[in-house]
């Protein structure tokens, strides 16, 4: 596609034919440079059905074809996957190909039946991307490409397009910085659902992220991937007043944060700051005409009058066509699963259709996030992307369904009342801790038809460890009954106080810790490979963690009972199987809090703005918020560093409390104590510190040794689930 506008420096730029096989053949030289030479890259016609690859191999060398720069890496990820036993995640990659490359007997060729392959929700803008610097980007957008990704959310660096369109208003500085949310919580300020918390941000980083986004933009838009950037939501600083004292701002409430602020549809100025909005990120970004423009994503307008809504929505994409006339609106649908989850019973049809329907057809996309778009008319006949969301947080936890996405997809897919459906994407918040689910995600990208599950399944665990193995596939058939059943399950480790109750995850957890057993049972053979390793850790991890809820009603039995010497075994045990899980996560840098903190504070250009960072940082995945905050914990994290600091003394505190409560002879005040633990908790994520970056010990070793510690603890017999 061409890109209309200026980049910063940069002219107006079109294409090159070459370019595609150039940024393809870039992926080989930066992940495979032994085998640079022995891939070629040829451009050819998309398919009448849409974006196509081919794979042949010609003269001892493999011949990947395709329609662009995605196309082309999707189909060497194929044979990647499928010939080499090649398996590339964003976490534990295998990567190692054999010398000479196995030949194609025949010619593949895939042609994808989505217009659209999308990837991110504003949430991973903060719960994973927040503070990534180029060469992480640079990875992930060749992850992106090879598993097909061609319409990546792109909003790094708004906060620079914002401080421009508010300053020539004529807010200040001052005004602004009020306005902006911190570095870590800026797409919640994008989205309408806070201001200010976590600011202001330091004066250095708008030059960064404005530096960064360009970079990220370019080696997108090379590999023909269509960016999706931001779009203006009617969501403005209150002290816009103070230029406009006629104003008419609509207050709306997010979670347990002060109002924001929109501006009425029918203000003038709001089609005026839409469009000076799109005209300044055009200079700086240029276009590829798609705006993201998420208005009720979390919260409920203050008026359920169909002719607001109708009014809002033409406000939004007219704002948009004033400074693009081929612009595209694009919206998440969030707030059709917020309605039903939270009973609010807002969006009924005459409001859905009336936000919906106003725009003209093919101009409004909408992203599916829930699985309502059967119950939503199939948005009136407005194109959409069938999303899914793995991960919400970024929270660690082993879980998701082959099967369950197999099933879903393609009966979207082929459904008779799925209207224009135009793409499959994922908009997990977080990076996610289960590749298997994600790989099969963006394999049925380039797929019409169901593969067979257990065929597929097969094939993952072969490209995961390069070897079959009689152990592993025994664990498999466990975790596809247990973990791999059900939906994420967290640890009272993380969520006491938050939600967490020592219930149960769901499935058997007694029968899912035997697929330990198996995965241990392979170390010797496949002990030595990365994949393995991180799976192994990872399944571990779900095992201590379900553990630990054991351990918890053991605590509340000894509180029940009045009996302080079982209280302090029970929390002893519980404060030692927090102490080995940090030991355990600390083998890896996945599952570590240092890397999170270093990433936060390499941003800063002084003392006081890498504590300014690192702050934020962990912030979001602690209180997340101030210490009365609603959603307390959302984004917890089972890292090395965090246990053992932070969620360690939190218990610590707990035990401590209940102890003198029972030899009080009277129950604790859980909402003082709770009061007491948010504003330590508030005081921790102000403290200096530091934490290890560099992972120690031996995985599999490690996991040894706690196998044998804690194995009697849970095949005691008085487990069941």
């Amino acid at each position: 596609m061409m890109v209309v506008g200026v980049l910063a420096l940069a002219g107006c730029r079109v294409m090159a034919r070459d370019v595609p096989a150039s940024a393809a053949q870039g992926i080989v030289a930066r992940w495979f440079p032994e085998h640079r030479r022995d891939f070629v890259f040829e451009q050819i016609p998309a398919d009448p059905d849409g974006d196509v690859f081919e794979i042949e191999s010609r003269a001892g060398r493999i011949v990947v074809r395709g329609n662009d720069g995605v196309s082309m890496a999707s189909g060497l990820n194929w044979y990647l996957k499928y010939f080499g036993q090649v398996n590339i995640t964003w976490s534990a990659s295998r990567t190692k190909l054999p010398r000479a490359l196995p030949a194609v007997p025949n010619k593949i060729r895939q042609v994808s039946p989505y217009k659209y392959r999308y990837i991110f929700n504003y949430c991973t803008f903060s719960y994973s991307l927040a503070w990534m610097d180029w060469p992480q980007w640079e990875r992930l957008i060749d992850w992106m490409a090879l598993h097909g990704i061609n319409m990546p959310l792109s909003i790094t660096g708004q906060e620079a397009v914002w401080r421009e369109v508010y300053r020539k208003l004529g807010l200040d500085d001052r005004e602004i910085g009020e306005f902006f949310t911190g570095a870590a919580f800026l797409p919640f300020g994008w989205m309408g659902c806070i201001d200010g918390w976590g600011g202001p941000l330091p004066e250095s980083w708008y030059a960064q992220r404005v530096a960064l986004q360009q970079k990220i933009l370019e080696r997108e838009r090379s590999l023909g991937m269509t960016p999706l950037l931001q779009g203006f939501t009617g969501h403005v600083p209150q002290s816009i007043t103070r230029l406009y004292p006629d104003a008419r701002l609509h207050p709306i409430t997010w979670n347990s944060f002060e109002p924001t602020y929109f501006l009425d549809p029918h203000d003038p100025r709001f089609e005026k700051i839409g469009a000076m909005f799109i005209e300044e990120q055009t200079r700086l970004f240029g276009t590829n005409h798609l705006y993201a423009s998420d208005t009720f994503i979390e919260m409920k307008p203050d008026t359920d009058d169909p002719q607001f809504l109708t009014d809002f929505s033409k406000a939004i994409y007219h704002a948009m066509t004033a400074a693009d006339p081929e612009a595209i609106w694009v919206m998440q649908d969030w707030f059709f699963a917020f309605d039903e989850v939270f009973n609010l019973n807002y969006w009924q049809p005459a409001q859905t259709k009336a936000l919906l329907a106003s725009v003209p057809q093919g101009k409004l996309l909408m992203l599916e996030m829930g699985s309502y778009w059967a119950s939503k008319g199939a948005f009136y006949g407005q194109p959409w992307i069938y999303t899914y969301i793995q991960n919400f947080g970024g929270v660690v936890s082993l879980h998701g369904s082959v099967e369950y996405q197999a099933q879903t997809i393609f009966n979207v897919l082929k459904h008779p009342d799925r209207g224009n459906l135009i793409g499959l994407g994922m908009t997990d918040e977080g990076f996610d801790y289960n590749p298997l689910v994600m790989d099969f995600r963006t394999d049925a990208m380039w797929r019409a038809e169901r593969p067979d599950v257990d065929r597929w399944i097969a094939d993952y665990l072969l490209r995961r460890y390069g070897r079959k193995d009689a152990a592993i596939d025994n664990a498999w058939k466990i975790l596809r009954k247990t973990a791999h059943s059900a939906w994420r399950y967290d640890s009272v480790v993380c969520t006491l106080l938050a939600g967490g109750n020592g219930g149960g995850p769901g499935y058997d957890s007694v029968e899912f810790a035997r697929s330990l057993d198996l995965y241990l049972q392979a170390a010797g053979r496949l002990g030595k490979t990365d994949t393995y390793r991180f799976d192994l850790l990872n399944i571990e991890r779900q095992v201590l963690g379900n553990l630990a809820d054991k351990y918890y009603r053991q605590v509340k039995e000894a509180i029940a009972s009045g009996d302080v010497d079982a209280l302090d075994a029970a929390g002893g045990r519980m404060l030692a199987l927090i102490d080995d899980m940090d030991r355990l996560t600390g083998t890896r840098r996945d599952f570590m809090f240092g890397p999170w903190l270093e990433d936060a504070q390499s941003w800063g250009k002084t003392t006081a703005e890498k504590r300014y960072y690192a702050w934020n940082a962990k912030n979001l995945i602690t209180l997340w918020g101030p210490p009365q905050t609603g959603i307390y914990q959302y984004a917890h994290r089972q890292w090395s560093g965090l246990l053992k600091n932070y969620y360690r003394p939190r218990w610590e505190k707990y035990l401590a409390a209940q102890r003198n409560a029972v030899l009080a002879g009277h129950p604790l005040d859980e909402k003082a104590f709770a009061k007491e633990l948010r504003e330590w908790e508030d005081e921790w994520g102000r403290r200096d510190g530091t934490f290890p970056t560099r992972a120690t010990g031996d995985t599999v070793r490690i996991a040894r040794e706690l196998w044998a510690k804690y194995r009697p603890d849970i095949f005691d017999g008085s487990e069941t689930k």
